[in-house]
């Protein structure tokens, strides 16, 4: 069979699987990934994916050989078809492979494994350690869609160790990148959604202080904003105390605007 040919079955393989994927036989997902041609393999580990949410076990070394492959679009191709795994399917030598995918040389395989890994630690926050994610997050090297990406694993998976988890995002919380500081501002919001509000609101409020540098109390403030948002009582009225004091110590606008959203 000619290149030419073999490049438009497997277009019409690939089309035909994205709704009918239960028609796709693992002897044709075989035949694709052992082909010499980068777009056939890469065809062959798209099939994987749409082929079943359940992956037979006998595929499971060619979608790690995929996640190992030379070529970008085929080790790109393996990791979007771990998205669609469900946990009883999935191997330890996947979950070793993929994680490993995060420090790749290649800007948008880090990217796509940290997608990929976002989606795991949602099903399973121990998926991958907050120390782990912590070296990802400090890593100078890497972009900012990546480390936001990073960011938001560590507020799903932070209510583990809170303490951690909390000091880790307070340091994005005044990073250089604008970027940066929302991911982490956004990922502290969610946090805060999954362990006891009296228990993250005493350390948000630590920080307003004259001792704190300012990009973090407003880091703060804007996360305290949505947090305390459509909360009552004692606490409440506390944070309201406590931003109060540094707007008023500060005259920062957004400490002020932070105050208001929460009153309303």
């Amino acid at each position: 069979m000619q290149g030419a040919e073999k490049n438009i079955i497997a277009k019409m393989m690939v089309n035909i699987a994205t709704t009918h994927g239960h028609l796709i036989d693992k002897e044709i997902i075989q035949f694709f990934i052992e082909d010499k041609d980068p777009p056939i393999r890469e065809a062959g580990m798209k099939l994987i994916g749409f082929s079943t949410s359940e992956l037979p076990k006998e595929l499971f070394n060619y979608l790690v050989k995929g996640l190992s492959d030379q070529e970008f679009g085929v080790k790109n191709a393996a990791i979007e078809s771990i998205a669609h795994l469900t946990e009883s399917s999935f191997s330890p030598a996947i979950s070793e492979t993929i994680k490993a995918l995060l420090l790749d040389k290649n800007k948008w395989t880090r990217q796509k494994a940290s997608e990929v890994c976002l989606q795991l630690v949602e099903k399973n926050p121990e998926f991958i350690s907050l120390d782990e994610l912590n070296n990802l997050l400090s890593s100078p090297d890497q972009d900012e869609i990546f480390r936001v990406n990073i960011e938001k694993m560590i507020g799903v998976a932070g209510s583990l160790n809170l303490s951690k988890s909390f000091h880790i995002l307070t340091q994005a919380m005044q990073d250089a990148n604008m970027k940066v500081r929302d991911g982490a501002i956004l990922s502290m919001i969610r946090l805060a959604s999954r362990v006891d509000l009296r228990d993250i609101i005493p350390k948000l409020l630590y920080y307003m202080s004259d001792e704190t540098g300012l990009i973090l109390q407003q880091s703060i403030a804007r996360a305290l904003m949505k947090i305390m948002k459509y909360e009552t009582g004692d606490l409440k009225a506390r944070v309201i105390s406590v931003l109060s004091v540094r707007a008023s110590n500060t005259q920062d606008p957004i400490i002020a605007a932070a105050i208001a959203e929460i009153k309303n």
